[in-house]
Order: C-alpha cells, then structure tokens, then sequence
C-alpha cells in the first residue's frame, strides 16, 4: 500500500468516526433530561414576555438540522460559542488543550517509566512475581473517579492519577507479552547453555515484541484521555476533561461536541500511528 492511499483511508475512518462519535454526542445531549430549560425561568422577578423569550431561544431545530448546523460552522472554523460559559468554544479549547496535553503526557510517560521495569523484574525474577502484581491488580480494582478524589486530598497532581489508571494496564499486557516470548524454544535453549541473562531478555524476549509493544503505545494513549475526564474534572484541572464535563452537566452542546472531535481525534491517531508502526515491525521482522 503506497503513503498516499494510507493516508486517504486515514483520513476517511477519521471523518467516518467525527461524524458519528459528534452526532452520538448531540443525541444524547438532546435526549438528556432537563434540555431546553433555562434556570432563568425561575426567577420570580422576570416578566412573562422574557420567559417567554428565554424559551425561544432554547428552541433546537432537531437532532439532525442542529447537527448539521454545527458541522456546518465548524467546516468554516467557527465552533460555536458556550452558552454555560459565554465563551467562544475555539478560546476554550486553545485555553485548556496544553493542560490535558502536558496531564496525559506526563502521566503516559510516567506509567511506562514503572509498569516495563516492572514487568520485566516479575519475569526474570520469579519470586518478585507476587510482590509486583499486587499492587497492579489492587490499583485496577480501584475507580478513576475514587482515585482522582484522593490524589486531590492529598495534593498530588492530575498526572499521577492519569498515570495510575495506564500503568496497571500496561504493566499486566506487557507481562503476558514478555512471558510468552520467553516461552519459545530458542529462548528456553538459550537458557540452558547458559547465554547471559540480560542478553536473552533485551535481544530475544523485548525485541521480538517491540510491533506489539507500538500497538500498547497507541492504546494507552486512549486510556489515558479517557482517564483525564474524571481526573481533571474531581481535581479542578483547567483541561478538556474538565470541560467536557462541565459542558455535559450544563447540557452545552457547542463545547461538549468540539471536545469530543477532538478527542476523538488524538485517540484515533494514536492508535492508528501505533498499528501502522506495529504492522510496519512485523513485516521487518518477517
């Protein structure tokens, strides 16, 4: 497959998936009860005229034509302004990507600093085996939401709660990974005649997985985004989590679709890199 044919079937899945992870969003944020209502209409002090007026406003054409509407402007960069925040939604994303970008970032580059080391000690080392699994198996048990909540008691950043809810998940795939590789017979002959330990593991045991090892990398990104919402939103962090959040309670359709394109954006690429470069390892391999 030549550069220039991956790159339309790339773009293609990832205008299939904007348009129906956006189009998910504007119905269920629609659907949500409450929607259309405006707390101003509770104020005894307005006149029947202004309620009237509110509820006017709060008249969406339909799930399809505001959708439509909101693709529309978005095509020509305008991505709607936040009726809960009376902020252009393009200021806020601008405002609070780096925040979730530098979270995740650090909470990815964090989780794989600990869980690899980790998993390789649990098989070269068998009797550090049950020590080491525990606390992985203990931390995935544990709620992202549960989680955030004692980071934020505790005063520890939004990265550390992003980075333990990738680690645990990345250290149990990369110790099945590395157990199987050390389960095939040149491994197991080069054992025996006694070739050094640290040789077999890095040129027999690692590199044999690195395709798989780039799969794991573009997953965990995805995790890791999905870890920020609650994480960012428990913990009062400025990012996109907190926003998609806030945009979600407030029924704010503008900022809550525009966060989840761009999510939806990283994760897809992320993952799609990850594939491609693991594809792009097995056929060097082979």
């Amino acid at each position: 497959m030549s550069l220039l044919s991956w790159i339309l079937r790339f773009l293609l899945r990832l205008s299939i998936g904007f348009l129906i992870g956006g189009f998910i969003s504007v119905l269920l944020v629609q659907s949500s009860p409450g929607f259309g209502v405006d707390e101003r209409e509770l104020d005894p002090s307005l006149s029947e005229g202004t309620r009237a007026k509110l509820r006017q406003d709060l008249v969406e054409p339909g799930v399809w034509r505001s959708y439509a509407h909101y693709v529309e402007g978005a095509l020509h960069g305008d991505f709607g302004l936040s009726s809960s925040l009376n902020t252009p939604v393009s200021q806020l994303l601008a405002e609070r990507a780096p925040v979730t970008v530098m979270g995740v970032g650090t909470g990815l580059v964090w989780a794989w600093i600990i869980a690899f080391p980790m998993a390789a000690a649990s098989v070269v080392w068998r009797r550090s085996t049950i020590l080491l699994v525990s606390p992985s198996i203990l931390l995935l048990c544990v709620p992202a939401g549960l989680m955030a909540i004692y980071f934020f008691l505790f005063g520890l950043p939004v990265a550390g709660v992003i980075a333990a809810g990738i680690g645990p998940k990345v250290f149990t795939y990369l110790r099945q990974l590395l157990t199987e590789s050390g389960q095939r017979p040149h491994v197991l002959g080069a054992t025996a005649r006694g070739v050094r330990s640290w040789r077999v593991f890095w040129l027999h045991r690692v590199v044999p997985i690195v395709p798989e090892i780039f799969s794991l990398l573009g997953v965990s990104v995805t995790i890791g985004l999905g870890a920020a919402i609650p994480a960012e939103a428990l913990c009062d962090s400025a990012g996109l989590g907190q926003l998609a959040w806030k945009a979600a309670l407030a029924r704010d359709t503008a900022p809550l679709l525009a966060t989840t394109w761009l999510i939806t954006a990283v994760a897809f690429t992320a993952n799609t890199l990850g594939a491609a470069a693991a594809n792009s390892g097995r056929t060097w391999r082979e």
